[in-house]
């Protein structure tokens, strides 16, 4: 990647670092969301498959664009 943007290594790594702290809470995550979410779901049984998540992005820009996949009941 360096190469393709004709920077140097550290550059690149310089801009991800910063990146990924703009997006990431560095002081710790959020478990009692994680948690919270998680006991929705074996509450509900409802969630959205991988597969019907991959097939939507996969769809993005196309003529034939998914609507975004809503959460169904899964075993």
């Amino acid at each position: 990647m360096a190469k393709e943007r004709g920077q140097d290594v550290a550059a690149v790594l310089a801009e991800a670092v910063a990146l990924l702290d703009s997006v990431v809470d560095l002081a710790g995550p959020d478990i009692s969301e994680d948690r919270s979410r998680y006991e929705e779901f074996r509450r509900t049984r409802a969630a959205v498959p991988l597969d019907d998540v991959k097939a939507w992005v996969a769809s993005w820009g196309s003529s034939d664009e998914l609507p975004r996949p809503q959460p169904r009941k899964i075993r």
